[in-house]
């Protein structure tokens, strides 16, 4: 009997300590993550000069209702007339606002969904990457969804679209162009119609699963499409046959420019520019696929990024949502400065 208390009792001494090391743990991650980012501001506080990009606006959430502000956003995009969406994933929902920053509105969250008479709509799931027709219709990869949403210009509800029989599609970015929409997922790209009618797989090099994990996908002017690369940390540009135009160094090579290359976006002059995310900046790439200068360092003031995701371009104007310090900002890129 003593023994069947002894072993009890060890038992839960076990148990104890189990949870206490478990406690322990947790406690100290905590404190890992206030430490490292009380450093980070700490560095940003030590370094007073001016913010590498011109900060034109922060927008940090509606400021309205029952979620008033951002958590990790992931994807934005402007809009007819300078409009500026925003993929506010920790939020299920898509937000709208003016050019001057002023909300507008929000859709395709619970209770936000406008649809037409009888029509069975889902809220988004996870809203990740979104781009805007020229007629102004928002396109929203849901990757948790499995599927591709398209709203109107005043947020309303159209439909839905994925590739045919396939049970388990993860979209993570969207390309909306004149006649055809480019859909990044797990391995790869599909194509569709404007209306989601599906063109097939883009085989990249012969390949239709080319990639590991895309983020990013954009349209340049020529046709051009721009992709991310992300788990092998490179940028590349294909043609509409899928031939490779160029492409940055990756995977382990020391020559790689980016750390983890996450949304793109196509410039004017037929370069692009790249979210960083573990590099902390935005990285712009020549016609050709060369470092031209990077953008924008560590930390919390504007014009500073903690893991950046997405980059929109229009102009000297760039939409960048700064994933962990939970905002979009809106920047203006000087050009004919070097970041560092």
């Amino acid at each position: 009997m003593i023994d069947g208390v002894s072993r009890a009792q060890r038992t839960r001494d076990r148990l104890r300590s189990t949870r206490r090391r478990v406690v322990f743990g947790l406690v100290s991650l905590t404190m890992l993550a206030l430490i490292t980012a009380l450093i980070a501001d700490y560095l940003d506080l030590l370094d007073p000069g001016p913010p590498p990009l011109t900060v034109v606006r922060i927008i940090e959430g509606p400021g309205i209702g029952a979620q008033p502000t951002f958590v990790r956003p992931l994807a934005a995009a402007w809009g007819l007339g300078g409009t500026i969406l925003v993929s506010d994933t920790g939020n299920g929902r898509i937000c709208e606002f003016a050019r001057d920053g002023r909300f507008l509105r929000e859709f395709g969250g619970p209770g936000t969904v406008a649809a037409p008479r009888g029509a069975s709509v889902k809220p988004l799931q996870m809203p990740v990457g979104l781009d805007v027709s020229e007629l102004g219709a928002v396109y929203v990869a849901d990757l948790r969804g499995g599927r591709v949403a398209i709203y109107d210009a005043a947020g309303r509800f159209v439909r839905t679209f994925a590739p045919p029989g396939v049970t388990d599609w993860r979209p993570t970015d969207v390309a909306v162009g004149e006649r055809d929409v480019y859909v990044t997922d797990e391995t790869g790209v599909e194509v569709f119609t404007l209306n989601g009618g599906s063109r097939g797989r883009l085989r990249i090099a012969g390949k239709a699963d080319a990639l590991a994990r895309p983020n990013g996908v954009a349209l340049g002017r020529d046709g051009t499409i721009y992709l991310s690369d992300t788990n092998r940390f490179r940028a590349l540009a294909v043609d509409a046959s899928g031939t490779v135009l160029w492409q940055t160094a990756g995977g382990d090579s020391d020559r790689r420019l980016f750390g983890l290359p996450r949304g793109i976006s196509a410039m004017d002059d037929g370069g692009v520019l790249v979210a960083d995310a573990f590099s902390f900046s935005l990285g712009e790439l020549d016609a050709n696929g060369a470092l031209v200068r990077r953008w924008g360092t560590q930390g919390t003031r504007p014009g500073r990024f903690q893991y950046p995701n997405d980059v929109d371009v229009a102009g000297d104007l760039v939409l960048v949502t700064d994933k962990e310090n939970h905002r979009v900002q809106v920047l203006r890129l000087r050009r004919g400065q070097d970041s560092r």
